[in-house]
C-alpha cells in the first residue's frame, strides 16, 4: 500500500511533465534512492517500464513509395474509365433512341395519326413529326421532338467499321449508318410500320481505329414494327460474315 501511494503522484507528475522527459527531472522523496526510483520499483513488481518514450511514424521513403503506388494505381484507373466511358455512351445512346422509336409507335396508335421519325446522318440528329391535314387538304408535317445524338451523348456517331455486314442480310453497312429508305420511317395507326430498316451507331475514336465490338444497331420489323437491339461480336462467325456476328441484347 506504502509503494502504491508513493508511486501515484510520481506517475502523474511524469504524465504531466512529458512522456518525452527523463524521470530525473521529478523531485526525489523520501524513501527514494539513486538506483531505486520509480522505474525500479515497478520493475520489481514484476511490471515492464519502457525509458524510451519516442514517437512513432512515416520516414521520407515510406511516404514516397506509397505516393508512388498511388500514382501508379490512379493512372491505371483514369486509363480503364477512359476505355469504358464509349462503350457506356453508345449502349446508352442506342437504348434511348429504341425508347423514342417505341414511344413514336404508341403515338401513332394513341392519336390515330401517321408519326415521321427522320434520321440525319449530317446532323446526327433524330426527329420526329406529326403528319396533320391542313385546310387546303394537304399534309403537313408537325416537328413534335427532337433528338440530338452528338450533343447528349458526346464522341457517338451513325456509321460503322469498314466491311461490317447488316444485321438483316450479307451487305455491309452504309457508311452513313442509316439502312432505312429516304432515311425516314413511318408508325402508322395500326402499330405497323411503311417499311423496315436498321440504324447503326459507333464510337467517333472506333471509327480511326476501326474497333468493331463497340458497334450497336437498332432494327425495325415492317409487319409489327418491333424495334430490336444489336450488337456486333467480331470474334463469331456467320454464313454471311466470317469477320462476327449480330447479337440482340
Amino acid at each position: 500500500m506504502k509503494l502504491c501511494l508513493e508511486w501515484i503522484p510520481l506517475i502523474c507528475l511524469r504524465s504531466l511533465r512529458g512522456n518525452d522527459r527523463p524521470l530525473s527531472v521529478i523531485p526525489a522523496k523520501a524513501g527514494i534512492q539513486k538506483g531505486h526510483g520509480l522505474d525500479s520499483r515497478l520493475k520489481s513488481a514484476g511490471m515492464t517500464v519502457t525509458s524510451d518514450h519516442r514517437r512513432k511514424g512515416f520516414t521520407i521513403i515510406e511516404m514516397v513509395v506509397v505516393c508512388s503506388i498511388i500514382g501508379c494505381l490512379t493512372l491505371v484507373s483514369i486509363h480503364g474509365m477512359q476505355e469504358m466511358i464509349p462503350g457506356v455512351r453508345v449502349n446508352r445512346a442506342v437504348r434511348e433512341i429504341t425508347a423514342l422509336l417505341e414511344w413514336t409507335r404508341w403515338q401513332a396508335v394513341r392519336k390515330g395519326s401517321v408519326f415521321k421519325v427522320a434520321f440525319d446522318s449530317a446532323a446526327e440528329r433524330v426527329t420526329i413529326y406529326r403528319e396533320e391535314i391542313n385546310d387546303d387538304g394537304e399534309v403537313d408535317e408537325v416537328e413534335v421532338k427532337r433528338f440530338d445524338l452528338n450533343a447528349k451523348y458526346h464522341g457517338i456517331v451513325f456509321g460503322s467499321a469498314d466491311g461490317v455486314k447488316r444485321t438483316s442480310g450479307c451487305r455491309i453497312v452504309d457508311p452513313s449508318g442509316i439502312h432505312f429508305i429516304g432515311q425516314a420511317v413511318k408508325f402508322h395507326p395500326t402499330g405497323t410500320a411503311d417499311r423496315c430498316g436498321s440504324l447503326y451507331l459507333i464510337p467517333a475514336r472506333d471509327l480511326a481505329t476501326q474497333r468493331e465490338d463497340r458497334m450497336r444497331a437498332i432494327s425495325v420489323l415492317l409487319a409489327t414494327a418491333r424495334v430490336a437491339l444489336w450488337k456486333f461480336n467480331p470474334l463469331m462467325e456467320s454464313e454471311c460474315n466470317d469477320d462476327g456476328v449480330w447479337l440482340s441484347f
